[in-house]
């Protein structure tokens, strides 16, 4: 009876080191709405934490599973599953990450996430494809981030984001606003 105690005492000691390993983990958009000019490239940063509750780091997330020997298929460890309305795509180019040769997943080699971590990185980049945006508001959803560490598949649904394409560029109303406030105090000022 005594050995059957202490086999059953250290069991529960021993199983919430091997039996609750769990990924916990979130991401949000930094910077999920914008105004633009129809000319302008529009670039969503993201943030992904490794929650101080997951007891998994979060690594090789620049890799791929590669399933396909045992009849399964070859994923990236980490995805964007994204889904926007018609209007959008109709305007818009996408790439998924930076512009250029980097990718959603390049950004990550070498980043490891401890629990209680977390890594910025370039999302998604939206170019206007055939000439000048109309002006309007437009609403895109990420559908959402999937990630494959150590065998622990999730995903996460992501926020809605809304892109406002202003007829002028955002950086030229900053610019010339001021000019015409000074330009309209000395014509003021030779009027006395």
């Amino acid at each position: 009876m005594k050995i059957r105690t202490a086999v059953v005492f250290a069991s529960i000691l021993i199983w919430p080191q091997f039996g609750l390993a769990a990924l916990v983990w979130d991401w949000s958009i930094i910077n999920p709405v914008q105004a633009v000019g129809p000319n302008e490239v529009i670039t969503f940063e993201a943030i992904i934490a490794n929650d101080a509750s997951s007891t998994v780091i979060m690594q090789n997330l620049d890799e791929h599973v590669d399933e396909s020997a045992s009849g399964g298929i070859v994923f990236d460890r980490l995805s964007l599953i994204a889904g926007a309305s018609q209007e959008i795509f109709d305007f818009y180019d996408f790439d998924i990450g930076p512009i250029g040769s980097a990718t959603l997943q390049s950004q990550f080699a070498g980043v490891e996430l401890l629990p209680g971590e977390a890594f910025e990185f370039t999302l998604l980049s939206m170019v206007p494809g055939n000439g000048p945006i109309p002006s309007s508001v437009y609403t895109k959803i990420f559908t959402s981030i999937s990630v494959n560490v150590d065998g622990s598949f999730s995903f996460l649904l992501g926020d809605p984001v809304e892109v406002t394409v202003v007829p002028v560029p955002s950086a030229a109303l900053l610019f010339v606003g001021p000019l015409l406030l000074v330009s309209s105090l000395c014509r003021r000022k030779n009027e006395f």
